[in-house]
């Protein structure tokens, strides 16, 4: 039994402020309006749903971590001096290197030989999926 106040939905029309008995067998609900009605008539008839397939419940895995996918291209690098590679805090390693995946896009690379007194910052144009290629002369 459902309370006054209750809202039921047939065919479009919504009965309001109603006392509705619930009978439900196999996936068929029946209701029948024994108060109230639409726009205050007084019903007393049975308002059937159709059969309807039950979903089944969907799985929700809270914090779960979305993987982005990044583009990346290649580095070849070469100096003189040689130095120690830098991208961000990351060590891409000693030159020469070769062919080293990194992100697509400008990356700002930074260049140290500290015997040779070189700090240098580069930024390397790098295209998804080619390599980017130069030598560099920081004497």
């Amino acid at each position: 039994m459902v309370d006054a106040g209750a809202v039921v939905v047939d065919a479009g029309d919504v009965v309001v402020d109603v006392d509705v008995d619930v009978v439900a067998d196999a996936g068929v609900v029946e209701a029948v309006v024994v108060d109230g009605g639409v726009d205050g008539d007084e019903v007393d008839e049975p308002v059937r749903n159709s059969r309807r397939r039950k979903k089944p419940p969907v799985e929700v895995k809270p914090n779960v971590p979305v993987e982005v996918v990044e583009e990346q291209g290649f580095l070849t690098l070469d100096t003189l001096p040689w130095t120690t590679v830098y991208l961000g805090k990351k060590k891409l390693g000693e030159t020469p290197l070769v062919k080293i995946p990194v992100p697509a896009g400008n990356i700002e690379l930074t260049l140290i030989n500290a015997e040779a007194g070189v700090k240098e910052a580069y930024v390397a144009r790098v295209k998804p999926g080619e390599v980017f290629r130069t030598r560099l002369d920081l004497r």
